[in-house]
């Protein structure tokens, strides 16, 4: 749907300046001076002329069809001219100038009548305060950012025009090109999803690089990506993922499934790679746009300097990489092409007097052994290199191990560092960048068994209704639903007087507060356990309807809540299940440690509903408390998950869902849910 703007015959630039440093005139001028081969139309209510050519005093007196309208007049002027190029039937509007939704209720107000306008005209928008867009493989530069990126495979889309500005420019020095770079700014219309659609078909684009600062169409997003990355990585980095304001208080997985939970969960489960840092961004792109991905995670160091090799081996702890083993053959090869006090073991320490040809003769025979090679070069008198470069040059053409490139210092290795970029081969300034950057992907690589067809599976039909302007759904209602649903839930009595304590007919018993204004009972005196006879039942009732109203007296009691006391077994554990309804990516599953220290350890894990089984073994899985589950029946807590993940996405109606505790029991026993809440 982007074609007609990626690949324009005709561009009027409305607000073109006669004015060198003007945004109106360098944006005219970067759309002219590279070699576009289609027409540029310069607009100015002042007439005249623009770098030697006519310049319209409207858009309107432009006789011929115009494909884009790039708008860079001030933000007062905007709304009217968006009519104008309506009114021209231009299918396309870029607009640069800013002062609109991110500068308060006044830009928002503006930004709504450009929604309108573009509605009624079917124009499609990119923006408003963006930075504009290159394609660098048809010499466009219709953006305010200095000259024309190198042309490649790198497609950039960023919603931050600074941070586009900021990557094309590292790029240089690394040689990266790039298919497309577009910014969407304030994504009034075009957004990533449509970038994305887009850039699926593009054959020019190999790699997809994201910088976002808002999702609000995961579920497109996750849709979409999953189909994408099966053929092309994506990158992503987003900010203004703080957990700061998103804690909600009405359940626990209110609580632990914030904003940066929910994109974790959506990436993993779309296939993305996501980085956490501008560096890492950059780092994992120039790798991936070089075209030689690891397929392993064992990792060879190659030094010529032991602290360096140290360090970087440092690094790898708490990753997915680990050294790759070197056999006793192949350290004797090392020893006959190194000196004696050489290391042979990884990392390969080739010492400080190593020569460029040692550099070659360790790396034939060292990089056979390895998933990828991490080459570290420290300016020593012996070690010439410009000519290392050219060695390692050398080796990488005759194998396929992927190596990356680190030679430490300044000015005096530039020249072996543009070598090194131009060979393809990707360089970074610090070895611990390389080892990060390569830790992304294996994990993306781990993860690419993740990402797998879901089955479409119905569920049972029930209605959802608290008949009360409450949100909370009653404890009965709760186990009527979740029967309902082939979930074995806890068995309980509600009881509404203390008189009634003779109902009860087994002991020993724990006895609830039943209550849809009380979340945690615990926190509030709201729980008593080991009742032993109808008497202590009936003092409990007391003590927990008195405490309850003590620390909540504005809170309506329906009564206490009797289940029989569950006696725990030697591998019994308490875990937690959730689901939270995420503004953007929909239905966030959680799994945890559970009990009342649910969100004191916060042992969690995340995913995106629904969940296949593998995706929910994954789950249990990444729990750092996943080594003490060895004795339970993890296979059914997993089917649990499932089965929650399924009634998410086919109750739309509620906020949130809690089980904690759920009892595990050992293998092949199952588990008991003690406790749910239901959140409308």
């Amino acid at each position: 749907m982007l074609e007609r703007l990626l690949s324009p015959r005709s561009i009027a630039v409305i607000g073109a300046s006669h004015t060198v440093g003007k945004l109106g005139y360098e944006v005219y001028n970067n759309c002219v001076q590279f070699g576009f081969t289609g027409s540029v139309y310069p607009v100015n209510s002042k007439g005249g002329k623009i770098r030697g050519k006519k310049c319209y005093a409207s858009v309107g007196a432009i006789e011929k069809e115009i494909d884009v309208a790039v708008i860079v007049v001030p933000k007062d002027a905007v709304v009217s001219v968006v009519e104008e190029c309506g009114k021209k039937q231009i299918p396309y509007v870029v607009i640069i100038s800013a002062g609109f939704r991110e500068t308060g209720d006044e830009g928002a107000s503006r930004e709504r009548q450009i929604e309108t306008l573009a509605k009624k005209y079917a124009i499609r928008v990119l923006g408003p305060n963006c930075l504009g867009f290159i394609v660098p493989k048809a010499k466009l530069n219709a953006s305010f950012t200095e000259g024309l990126p190198k042309s490649g495979g790198v497609a950039l889309v960023s919603q931050s025009g600074a941070m586009c500005v900021s990557i094309l420019d590292w790029a240089q020095d690394s040689g990266m090109g790039f298919s497309t770079v577009l910014t969407i700014g304030n994504k009034l219309d075009i957004s990533e999803i449509e970038a994305l659609q887009y850039l699926e078909k593009d054959p020019d684009t190999s790699v997809i690089a994201l910088y976002l600062e808002s999702v609000e169409r995961g579920q497109e997003l996750l849709q979409l990506a999953r189909r994408i990355t099966v053929k092309k990585p994506i990158v992503l980095i987003k900010s203004g993922v703080s957990q700061q304001g998103e804690r909600a208080v009405q359940s626990h997985t209110g609580s632990l499934a914030g904003s940066r939970e929910a994109i974790n969960a959506l990436c993993q489960k779309a296939g993305i790679m996501q980085v956490h840092s501008v560096q890492e961004f950059f780092d994992v792109i120039l790798i991936l746009s070089c075209g030689r991905i690891p397929q392993g995670s064992n990792i060879g160091i190659l030094t010529n300097a032991g602290g360096p090799g140290v360090l970087t081996v440092d690094a790898m702890e708490n990753t997915l990489l680990s050294l790759a083993h070197v056999s006793g053959g192949t350290q004797n090869l090392l020893r006959s092409v190194l000196p004696a006090s050489a290391s042979v073991k990884n990392p390969i320490d080739i010492i400080g007097d190593a020569t460029p040809e040692r550099y070659e003769q360790a790396l034939n025979i060292f990089a056979p052994m390895c998933d990828a090679l991490i080459v570290i070069l420290t300016p020593q008198i012996m070690t010439d290199p410009l000519l290392a470069a050219k060695n390692i040059i050398s080796v990488y053409k005759k194998n396929r191990t992927p190596i990356m490139c680190s030679f430490m210092g300044g000015g005096s290795l530039h020249q072996a560092r543009t070598l090194l970029h131009a060979a393809g081969i990707p360089h970074v300034s610090t070895p611990e960048r390389a080892v990060r950057a390569l830790d992304v992907l294996e994990r993306a690589r781990k993860n690419e068994g993740m990402v797998v067809a879901l089955e479409e599976k119905t569920t049972a039909s029930f209605t959802l209704s608290s008949n009360t302007d409450r949100v909370q759904l009653s404890t009965q209602a709760v186990e009527e639903f979740l029967n309902a649903h082939d979930i074995r839930a806890f068995r309980s009595q509600l009881l509404h007087s203390s008189f009634e304590c003779d109902r009860i007919r087994h002991f020993p018993v724990v006895m609830k507060i039943a209550s849809r204004d009380i979340i945690h009972k615990s926190a509030v005196g709201g729980v008593q356990v080991n009742i032993g006879s109808v008497t202590e039942a009936q003092q409990a009732f007391e003590r927990i309807t008195r405490t309850v109203r003590s620390a909540h007296p504005e809170a309506e009691l329906e009564g206490v809540l009797v289940q029989p006391l569950l006696s725990y077994k030697q591998h019994d554990r308490e875990m937690f299940i959730g689901i939270k309804k995420d503004f953007s990516c929909g239905m966030v599953m959680v799994c945890g440690v559970g009990g009342t220290a649910v969100e004191v350890l916060k042992d969690v894990s995340y995913g995106i509903a629904p969940l296949s089984t593998q995706e929910a073994m994954h789950m249990v899985r990444s729990l750092k408390s996943f080594p003490l589950l060895a004795h339970n029946d993890i296979s059914a807590f997993a089917e649990l998950l499932v089965k929650v993940s399924q009634i998410g996405v086919q109750y739309t109606g509620f906020s949130s869902l809690d089980m904690n505790p759920v009892v595990l029991h050992e293998r092949n026993a199952g588990y008991t849910i003690l406790d749910a809440r239901i959140l409308l």
